[in-house]
């Protein structure tokens, strides 16, 4: 694996629903755009989405495959919500069992994922001691992990 790009799913109407799986006509555009970024990046690679199992993260996933054609697995360990270990522990499980058969693998997942399991990643995985750097999270937003020079960038689509 190359690269590991970590995204939280499109922004829903909470508002009047504060669990509303239903993506707003903002949040598919932020896919979209999402999408057109890291098809650029991701050009020419092996792409592997795994994606929470709820219907926010199976929709922004839809989107962000007509782009990108990459396979996708749904896995329930991105579904659970909560600053806990045992979650990142079982999300890097996940992703070593990917990561000699794809160059990208990209999780769409919710907003306490993408806030933990980076820096995570980036510390058990890669080795490297990274400073703690929570982004304001937006929903289509996500950080990007270059697993070959051990760098990580925070992509948003306000950009």
């Amino acid at each position: 694996m190359k690269y590991l790009f970590v995204m939280r799913h499109g922004e829903t109407d909470t508002a009047t629903n504060l669990f509303s799986e239903t993506l707003t006509k903002w949040g598919i555009k932020m896919i979209e755009k999402t999408a057109l970024k890291l098809g650029k990046i991701f050009e020419g690679q092996k792409v592997l989405i795994i994606t929470s199992d709820s219907e926010r993260a199976i929709a922004t996933t839809n989107i962000l495959n007509a782009s990108l054609k990459a396979n996708v697995i749904q896995d329930p360990v991105l579904r659970m919500f909560g600053n806990d270990l045992a979650t990142s522990i079982k999300t890097l499980e996940s992703v070593k069992q990917y990561a000699d058969k794809y160059d990208v693998i990209i999780l769409v997942t919710h907003l306490e994922n993408v806030a933990r399991f980076p820096n995570y990643f980036y510390n058990k995985y890669l080795g490297q001691i990274g400073e703690e750097k929570r982004e304001n999270i937006d929903n289509s937003c996500g950080w990007l992990i270059d697993c070959v020079n051990g760098t990580k960038e925070f992509i948003s689509t306000k950009d």
